[in-house]
């Protein structure tokens, strides 16, 4: 194992972690702050709104910086994001932390994956060494919250923050690649790459799994601790559901290409269907964990395909405006799922609006669903 795929993969790990735990605590501490359920998925949302805006300068910073650069920077950014609000959990903190991490998360994972491609000889190869990390962080980062929360909810914030700021260490060890050459403004940029058909079926792959993220970010923890399970349970449970992602992740890499297509629109039902049973079978702690580890996979598979599909499909000086282009999907969905979410509340329970958000998501599983209207040239 090279020193540059250690740091890849560990780097992917702690900042995962990290993530993980903020997602779990944030939105308790928000709650006990006197902060309403429909404000938690605001504040949340916040953070894509963040993502998205960050988001369509990143080919511009990949061509102008070198990608552990901003991967480094974005463990800075995070560790600040989860600080600042132990200062004080006041609304105010709270947006700027959420538009924070919002800006991290699309630094980090726009790079991070530009980087493990460039490295490697298949996309798909280079995605899923960096997401099975990811999925593992995943998968200790709401454990090792729920164990924190039960000392305190500042303990399991102050422990996130620490584990963001150790994601530098390994980016010491990650080889420098110099920036994309610069492109003409005339070639269309973004907005041509993600309009071919390739790589707009990677984008809403990555757009789905989005969703997946976004609720496990914001209402996850709300709806189990919600159903009658203790905020320790509920960190458990999500860790449970995200050894899905794990598997998902891990299986990306062994399937052959042809089965691609057929793979991603698989996956999306298994996502709707996940989402639908955790919604439903929340107060029972078998069917909300099968729902959980059901979304999980499909999301594992989404994530880690989505990006390869769209980097394949273009050649190598472009693979930073694929990439790009389906973490802008992504970040559209982690910003519209909780607000899609938090208004679906003016009308009807929490568990029935996550049920309505998995139906509109297998929608994209039907022929034709998802499929770009035009191809530019």
């Amino acid at each position: 194992m090279t020193r540059d795929r250690l740091g890849s993969g560990v780097a992917a790990f702690l900042i995962s972690v990290s993530l993980r735990m903020a997602g779990v605590a944030l939105p308790l501490l928000m709650v006990d702050a006197g902060q309403r359920v429909t404000t938690v998925g605001l504040l949340v949302g916040a953070a894509g709104v963040a993502q998205l805006s960050v988001r369509p300068f990143m080919a511009a910073l990949l061509r102008r910086w070198p990608d552990r650069r901003l991967i480094g920077l974005s463990a800075i950014l995070l560790t600040g994001s989860i600080a600042i609000v132990l200062i004080s959990p006041t609304f105010v903190l709270l947006l700027v932390s959420q538009l924070a991490q919002g800006a991290a998360r699309a630094l980090f994972w726009t790079a991070s994956q530009t980087h493990a491609v460039r490295r490697a000889e298949r996309a798909a190869g280079g995605m899923a060494w960096v997401n099975t990390w990811s999925a593992i962080g995943q998968l200790i980062g709401p454990a090792l919250c729920g164990a924190a929360l039960l000392v305190s909810t500042e303990v399991a914030l102050v422990g996130a923050s620490v584990v963001a700021a150790a994601a530098l260490v390994p980016t010491m060890l990650l080889e420098h690649l110099e920036p994309f050459p610069q492109r003409d403004r005339a070639a269309g940029g973004q907005r041509v790459v993600w309009l071919r058909p390739s790589v707009f079926a990677g984008c809403w792959s990555s757009a789905t799994a989005g969703v997946v993220e976004a609720v496990s970010g914001s209402y996850l923890a709300l709806l189990l601790v919600s159903a009658g399970n203790s905020p320790a349970l509920a960190g458990l449970l999500i860790s449970a559901g995200n050894i899905g992602g794990l598997a998902g992740t891990a299986v990306v890499g062994r399937i052959p290409d042809r089965w691609t297509r057929a793979l991603l629109r698989a996956a999306t039902v298994v996502v709707a269907a996940g989402l639908a049973l955790t919604a439903l079978g929340a107060a029972v702690v078998p069917l909300a964990v099968a729902g959980l580890i059901a979304s999980g996979a499909g999301a594992g598979v989404l994530r880690t395909l989505g990006p390869a599909v769209a980097s394949d499909a273009v050649p190598a000086d472009e693979r930073g405006d694929a990439i790009t282009a389906t973490g802008s999907f992504r970040a559209v969905s982690l910003f519209a799922a909780p607000f899609a979410i938090g208004a679906l509340l003016t009308a009807v329970a929490l568990p029935a609006a996550m049920v309505g958000v998995a139906v509109v998501l297998g929608l994209g599983a039907l022929p034709g669903g998802g499929a770009p209207k035009a191809e530019a040239a």
